[in-house]
């Protein structure tokens, strides 16, 4: 892989959506550590009731940096890569879904935000990573 937009669409080839999905989890985990959550942001209620801000921003730092490495390594880790990438890919539908819900249950004055479709747009996309990198263990992760 060469540090030249070439050599990182070459690379990324057919996983561009999951390095997109990647870094916008560690955007959306540093965003959480620089600005706390506000109460008024729908999207983390279903996650906030089960854990504190600091472990979703951590969660969302780990699972994209996580999920980087593993689509970075993927050709070089034919046998844990494609599983890796699947077991990210599950947990950012998982991530996703909670978002989603989270907005979807809301009375309709108190739905602020418009990132409902982009949530579940994202669960879908990621849904099918899971499918592709599982389909894709025995070609290395590249064309099929």
């Amino acid at each position: 892989m060469t540090c030249s937009l070439r050599g990182i669409l070459i690379h990324f080839n057919n996983r561009i959506s999951e390095v997109a999905a990647a870094c916008v989890m560690l955007g959306i985990g540093v965003q959480i550590i620089a600005a706390p959550v506000p109460t008024d942001y729908h999207a983390l209620d279903m996650l906030l009731v089960y854990i504190s801000g600091d472990m979703v921003a951590a969660g969302f730092v780990v699972g994209g940096a996580i999920r980087m490495a593993a689509l970075i390594a993927n050709g070089h880790w034919p046998k844990y890569g494609p599983w890796i990438r699947s077991i990210g890919a599950l947990a950012g539908a998982l991530l996703w879904s909670q978002m989603f819900l989270s907005l979807i249950v809301l009375p309709p004055e108190k739905l602020t935000s418009l990132n409902a479709p982009f949530c579940l747009v994202f669960t879908c996309v990621e849904l099918l990573s899971v499918y592709r990198a599982l389909a894709m263990r025995d070609h290395y992760g590249r064309g099929v």
